[in-house]
């Protein structure tokens, strides 16, 4: 069984395989130079809203990735629309489709972060949350068929050996991790507007964004106080708290550099963003990698 496409078919990137391909490769283009394929990099942090906003900083850190040697993509996202324990997986797929062909999952390990604690989620629930879904034509844009998927959606409270379990896998020479992220969500409605709505509210969202990626190269404790601080509106918060956990359980964290490859905001893609004339929200995107060193 395939899972479908859905939010492809519903515009959030281009459903036929020339378009998809061809809006990739444009990214890549920018991005490649700043960020060509680093041997290194284990674990990236990605946007995911639709293409014509995030897609462009998406493939800095997609091309990043080691261009070989890379078997395995652990794929980590928030749920959006249904309340998740723990970690929740769905080895119901054999391949999740993307208009530039099939990924393979690896059911296998899918069915091992069960045994480690993981729930076990129905189809309907995997196809109608978008933030994994939305990495994975980057991935197969990369990897071709080369690599299984391993998507994972993170909610509330990791048990221990799921965190071990992650860890284990991030040891993996062959397996990458992809953690999808928006940063700051700011707007009526969002609920989250300490800034106001009129004026640089844009440069005021980015010194929070950047204070939080600061946390985040800090590690797990500081990144948690930082969300309890700021109440900043991260929606992949969760999957980068199970990862930097991760790290620091097999010993990995001191041994990996972090960077900022890229930072934009839907603000500044709208003419007069937090004008009068203009629209009064944004949600801004962040391009990160952690790559182990030498």
């Amino acid at each position: 069984m395939s899972r479908p496409n859905t939010f492809a078919i519903q515009g959030w990137y281009p459903e036929d395989s020339t378009s998809c391909e061809r809006f990739i490769k444009k990214c890549f283009d920018s991005a490649s130079s700043e960020c060509p394929p680093n041997p290194n990099t284990k674990v990236v942090i990605v946007p995911h809203a639709g293409y014509r906003y995030s897609g462009a900083t998406a493939a800095f850190s997609f091309s990043s990735l080691p261009s070989s040697g890379i078997k395995r993509a652990i794929v980590l996202g928030p749920s959006h629309r249904s309340y998740i324990e723990g970690v929740g997986v769905c080895p119901s797929f054999d391949f999740w489709d993307t208009p530039l062909g099939k990924l393979r999952v690896d059911k296998e390990c899918l069915k091992d972060a069960i045994r480690h604690g993981a729930t076990e989620l129905s189809t309907k629930t995997s196809a109608n949350e978008h933030s994994v879904e939305i990495q994975m034509p980057f991935i197969r844009y990369v990897y071709g068929d080369s690599v299984s998927i391993v998507p994972m959606m993170v909610g509330e409270s990791i048990p221990s050996k799921l965190i071990e379990f992650l860890a284990n896998l991030m040891k993996d020479k062959e397996t990458v991790f992809v953690v999808s992220s928006d940063f700051c969500h700011y707007g009526s409605g969002f609920g989250f507007t300490p800034f106001g709505l009129k004026g640089d509210v844009l440069s005021s969202i980015e010194e929070l964004d950047k204070k939080g990626v600061d946390a985040i190269e800090k590690g797990y404790s500081a990144f948690s106080s930082y969300i309890r601080r700021t109440k900043n509106t991260i929606c992949g918060r969760k999957p980068i708290s199970a990862v930097l956990q991760a790290m620091e359980f097999g010993s990995l964290r001191d041994k990996m550099s972090m960077k900022l490859y890229h930072y934009d905001q839907s603000g500044k893609m709208e003419r007069g963003c937090f004008s009068d004339s203009g629209r009064c929200s944004s949600v801004s995107y962040c391009a990160i990698g952690f790559e182990l060193n030498p």
